[in-house]
């Protein structure tokens, strides 16, 4: 598996769209966390907040960026390979899962970066960028997951893209039911609020009330149940299917 997840990851790092994905973090982070330009909703709000707003960028980045790139393992025969020579679905899909989390941590600690370099107060902001950054792991680890039983490219793509603006528009239904609600009713659309990258993300920016967010911890533990739970059933999922025919 060790293997499998280096080749993996030097597949990832060598590739162009990923590069260009550090690049865009770099120069976007940078631009809107020193100010040098920035939508006119945002020129109130201070560097670091302007930085975690940004953020939002790499969740729609590997909506599209991970189901492409792990459909290609069907598609070049890379995984039918890989069963010939011995290694297992289960090895070769938590060798996915790896490896995407690395990429995506990479990414992560280039934002962050670049926020350093704008001067935009990482520090001030850290638990709400680790939050975010294992948002991202968990919906990573379920992307991941998806696009590893579907094969299809554009049919996982269309589905990455789809749970992406779907997760969108839950945070803005979540804002309204969590003014409305109170007492267990709040506590449970709180933690259904979480769930999704987006609503997490939108939770540690300024433009959130204080109330969605249910803290760092919270958040954290909700994000690896998502992995946890996703991990399982792939692993059940694969473990009875062939490929090799």
């Amino acid at each position: 598996m060790i293997n499998i997840y280096k080749a993996n990851l030097l597949r990832n790092i060598k590739n162009v769209c990923y590069l260009g994905g550090l690049l865009i973090a770099l120069v976007v982070t940078f631009t809107v966390s020193s100010k040098a330009m920035v939508p006119i909703f945002l020129e109130k709000y201070e560097p670091a907040q302007c930085m975690l707003f940004v953020s939002v960028a790499m969740v729609l980045f590997f909506s599209i960026y991970i189901p492409v790139y792990t459909s290609t393992e069907y598609s070049d025969g890379i995984l039918k390979n890989r069963i010939i020579a011995g290694h297992s679905q289960k090895d070769c899909f938590i060798a996915a899962v790896l490896s995407n989390m690395t990429i995506v941590t990479i990414m992560t600690l280039v934002y962050v970066l670049a926020g350093v370099i704008a001067g935009a107060g990482v520090g001030s902001v850290i638990v709400n960028v680790i939050s975010i950054l294992f948002a991202l792991l968990g919906y990573t680890v379920f992307i991941t997951a998806l696009s590893f039983t579907g094969k299809k490219m554009i049919r996982n793509t269309v589905y990455g893209m789809v749970i992406f603006f779907l997760s969108f528009n839950l945070m803005l239904i979540g804002n309204a039911a969590l003014t409305l609600s109170k007492g267990t009713a709040f506590e449970i659309f709180r933690i259904l609020y979480n769930i999704t990258p987006v609503g997490q993300w939108f939770a540690n920016t300024a433009f959130a009330d204080s109330y969605a967010n249910p803290g760092a911890c919270i958040q954290i533990l909700i994000s690896a149940v998502i992995a946890a739970l996703s991990i399982l059933f792939t692993i059940l999922k694969v473990s009875k299917r062939d490929i090799t025919n």
